[in-house]
């Protein structure tokens, strides 16, 4: 029904009319046979070509804006997500852009993110999604946003911050009836819980998942991931492993590369608590590997410390160094990082006596970081860096408080057997009773070669301390026999140097030095050597780039530093460095 205004205005303008005026400011007389007078008639025009103008402007922005995200799209493929994140925000910013536009945007910008070289960056946009989701009231995906901020909570040392997101992701994925977005919710909460150390909390949310056909990829890689762990902590070394080869089997054909790497990552990490060393390399490497391939920014460090780690336990420390300082030459930026550069660096620098290494590696803010994360391995891993460098400094007041404080919080033992060691080596002795009941709780179950060797490095180091050295002989002598058997020859080691005159640990290089360049190897990284042996091939950049999986710039760069490390001015004088005498 027209308003009154409508009904006067209409009338107005046949008053207008019939007095011959004109029909829109009803005061001046059009030309015959026009009902408007050439004023209006002029202004009219104005407005129809600004109209039309800004119609056409708008096209043009909406191709803009589709023109950004085709090309934020593209970047993403080819794992350039910084310039992808560029792309998307460009978009973000244009006037023309939608609520829906904003939102599908902010989507692919928090993705993107994540997987660059500073991932907490991802942070303010999942906010900024689900405040607009809270608005829309879309539960499914409020419920895939805050599973994704559950995973950013651990990056960022805030894992024990999780849980009341996935409580709410528990509670909106019932609500939204979707029933895989449950499952996986409940599967992300149990992961959370184990991380935690919560193992029977843990197990009751992963047992009220059960699969079913229609379930995704993702799903099912979650499910048998979280199974693998469950496992695990029970020591069930075959049900771990069958559970494994499910996930990764299943990740050959998975879209998600953070999840095809974690779950390489974790394989690796349960593998080396369970003893199978051999095994654990092959995934660490197999972890490495992929996450080169989809350039995944910040796990490549990440991975290179893990990695990193399990070669200083098996004594190749020089190995164990590369890897380090591959890690150290990143220019990714996360908390978890923080304390992955100070829980292995430290120990190695110190292992090793590289002063360096121990200057870029000692990060005090990473205890905090470890304690706010609530994570029994990350507190024990932190703190069992620092309570050594504090020992190697002569502040053994300041290595006692930090092991009682985490022995506070560190009430389980999952992989992180060096902790009540050094609690036995450099804590309060009226802690050491409490470490022990960890370490034979773990050495209590099958599987159990890690625990039982580092239970009688722990005894070794309480008879030290106590001034029995027959007896701290005969536990370190045992304790380096079980290191040895597990390939532990970093551990094996200091077992043997636990009382001064015990034999040290003799063997092979277990992976002799035979290639063209292994005389260079103090030279030379091991990425660079790889380079240079594939330029004395013949192969240009392109093709290196394309055999290691590696951007053409990368290898340019590795490029330059190997002839300056050589002092050579090109490639083709290569070769010429292996006639050379070997003084290098």
């Amino acid at each position: 029904m027209a308003s009154n205004s409508t009904i006067r205005v209409a009338a107005k303008r046949a008053r207008a009319r019939n007095a011959g005026l004109c029909v829109t400011c009803c005061k001046m007389r059009p030309k015959a046979g026009n009902a408007t007078c050439q004023t209006c008639s002029d202004k009219a025009s104005i407005r129809t070509i600004r109209l039309r103008a800004a119609a056409r402007q708008r096209v043009q922005l909406r191709s803009v804006i589709e023109a950004h995200e085709q090309a934020g799209d593209l970047a993403q493929e080819h794992y350039l997500y910084t310039t992808a994140a560029e792309h998307y925000k460009g978009a973000v910013n244009l006037p023309e852009t939608t609520s829906e536009d904003k939102l599908r945007l902010a989507e692919k910008i928090a993705c993107v993110l994540s997987l660059s070289g500073d991932p907490g960056n991802a942070s303010p946009w999942l906010d900024q999604i689900l405040t607009h989701l809270n608005n829309s009231g879309n539960a499914s995906k409020s419920t895939q946003t805050l599973l994704r901020m559950a995973w950013q909570l651990w990056i960022d040392s805030k894992t024990e911050a999780s849980l009341p997101v996935l409580r709410r992701a528990i509670h909106l994925s019932a609500e939204s009836g979707n029933a895989r977005l449950k499952k996986m919710a409940n599967l992300t909460m149990a992961d959370m819980l184990e991380l935690l150390g919560r193992f029977e909390e843990a197990a009751e949310f992963f047992h009220a998942v059960k699969l079913d056909d229609g379930d995704t990829i993702t799903l099912r890689i979650s499910y048998y991931w979280r199974g693998a762990i469950a496992a695990a902590v029970l020591g069930d070394a075959d049900e771990a492993y069958a559970n494994f080869e499910r996930a990764v089997q299943l990740a050959k054909v998975a879209t998600d590369p953070y999840q095809v790497v974690s779950a390489w990552n974790t394989y690796a990490y349960v593998a080396m608590e369970l003893g199978d060393t051999n095994r654990a390399k092959a995934c660490y490497e197999q972890a490495l590997l992929v996450t080169r391939q989809y350039q995944i920014v910040w796990f490549i460090p990440l991975l290179c410390l893990n990695y990193a780690e399990l070669l200083w336990r098996m004594g190749e420390y020089h190995n164990a160094r590369e890897y380090v300082v591959e890690a150290l030459s990143s220019a990714a930026h996360a908390p978890i990082l923080e304390e992955a550069f100070a829980g292995v660096g430290i120990c190695l620098a110190l292992q090793i006596q590289d002063a360096d290494m121990l200057a870029e590696c000692t990060r005090p803010a990473a205890i905090d970081l470890a304690f706010q994360s609530g994570q029994p391995f990350r507190i024990g891993s932190m703190s069992t860096a620092f309570a050594q460098l504090y020992a190697s400094q002569g502040h053994m007041h300041a290595a006692r408080s930090l092991l009682h404080r985490a022995l506070k919080k560190a009430h389980v033992i999952f992989a992180n057997f060096d902790f009540p060691v050094e609690v036995a080596r450099h804590g309060a002795l009226s802690d050491v009773a409490r470490a022990r009941i960890l370490l034979e709780k773990r050495a209590s179950l099958p599987c159990a070669d890690v625990a039982q060797a580092c239970l009688a490095l722990f005894d070794a180091f309480v008879e030290q301390r106590r001034g029995q050295t027959q007896k701290a002989r005969i536990h370190a002598g045992i304790a380096a026999d079980r290191f040895e058997a597990l390939q532990w020859y970093g551990h094996a080691e200091i077992a043997r140097a636990v009382v001064p005159g015990s034999k040290r640990v003799e063997r092979k290089e277990p992976f002799p030095y035979s290639r063209p360049f292994s005389r260079l190897q103090p030279v030379l990284t091991a990425r660079e050597q790889e380079v240079a042996e594939l330029v004395l091939k013949g192969l240009t950049n392109r093709e290196i780039a394309d055999a290691l999986i590696i951007a053409p710039h990368t290898v340019e760069k590795h490029m330059n530093s190997i002839m300056n490390r050589l002092g050579i001015r090109s490639r083709y004088q290569l070769e010429g460095v292996l006639d050379e005498p070997s003084g290098l």
